[in-house]
């Protein structure tokens, strides 16, 4: 095998595990719209008209607040992704550092240890892989979106 094909193989994993995260980040989008819009339209109308939701009512309300700032940073961070800006790593960076501290807060201050930890070990996964692409080129979606040689 040539250093040339070699060269490319290794592109190719990082452009396939770039659009992964890609993927599962708009995956994940996508979920906290659709909880989102199901706590706002379903399930606070009917805790608040029972007037039974007692501490229910503020928990949604604060899990609502995050999911929302999740979702718009998850946004932004895609928008400066897909347009291949010099700030993209280092906002990936910044958000997965912020985040797997939050998630290791809940694991050891809250209830769902189980759903924290899969967070954790996936966020620090995700954080580790952009620590380590150095130069904008080992991140690379694919081969296409490199610039021709001349």
């Amino acid at each position: 095998m040539s250093s040339d094909s070699s060269m490319r193989q290794g592109k190719t994993r990082l452009g396939v595990a770039l659009w992964a995260f890609v993927a599962f980040k708009a995956m994940g989008v996508l979920w906290n719209v659709v909880y989102i819009a199901f706590v706002q339209f379903w399930a606070m109308p009917r805790l608040t008209a029972a007037d039974s939701g007692g501490g229910m009512v503020g928990d949604f309300a604060a899990d609502q607040e995050v999911r929302v700032v999740e979702v718009l940073l998850t946004v932004i961070g895609l928008a400066l992704l897909l347009r291949r800006s010099a700030y993209a790593r280092r906002f990936w960076i910044a958000y997965l550092a912020l985040f797997c501290v939050g998630e290791f807060l809940v694991l050891m201050l809250g209830d769902d240890a189980s759903g924290a930890l899969f967070y954790l070990v996936t966020g620090t996964g995700w954080l580790a892989y952009w620590v380590t692409g150095r130069k904008p080129r080992d991140l690379a979606l694919s081969g296409v979106w490199q610039r021709p040689k001349d």
